[in-house]
C-alpha cells in the first residue's frame, strides 16, 4: 500500500516536475525506437524476400544454361551429319547426271545425315 506523502517544499515539487518531464522523455525516445525496430524489420523483410528472388532466379537460370549447353551437344553431330549427307548426296547426284534433282537429293542426304546423326548420339 503507498502512503501519501504531501511534498511541502519547492524543491521537492520542482525535483518531481522535473522527473516527470524525463520519464515524458524516455517515453517518447522509447516510442521512436519502436517505430524505428518496425521499419528495420521491414526492410529486413524485404531483403530477405529479394535474396529468395535471386536465389529463385539463380537456380533457374542455372538450369536453362545447363538445358543448352545439353541442347548444343545434340546439335552438333546433327549439323555435321547434314553437312556429310548433303556433301555426299550433292556431287554423287550431279555425277550420276541428275542435274533437275540434284538439289532435291542434296536435300534429302541433308536431313537423312542429320537423322542418322541424331540416333547415333
Amino acid at each position: 500500500m503507498l502512503l501519501p506523502v504531501e511534498y511541502t517544499g519547492q524543491e521537492e515539487i520542482e525535483e518531481l516536475s522535473h522527473i516527470l518531464q524525463e520519464l515524458k522523455t524516455l517515453n517518447d525516445i522509447n516510442n521512436d525506437l519502436s517505430v524505428i525496430l518496425d521499419n528495420q524489420n521491414e526492410q529486413l523483410e524485404k531483403v530477405e524476400e529479394n535474396q529468395q528472388l535471386n536465389i529463385d532466379l539463380t537456380e533457374k537460370s542455372v538450369n536453362e544454361l545447363e538445358s543448352a549447353v545439353r541442347n548444343k551437344t545434340k546439335l552438333i553431330p546433327m549439323v555435321v551429319g547434314a553437312a556429310v549427307g548433303a556433301a555426299v548426296c550433292g556431287p554423287g547426284a550431279i555425277a550420276l547426271g541428275a542435274k533437275a534433282g540434284a538439289g532435291y537429293i542434296a536435300a534429302g542426304g541433308t536431313v537423312l545425315g542429320g537423322i542418322a546423326a541424331k540416333n547415333i548420339t
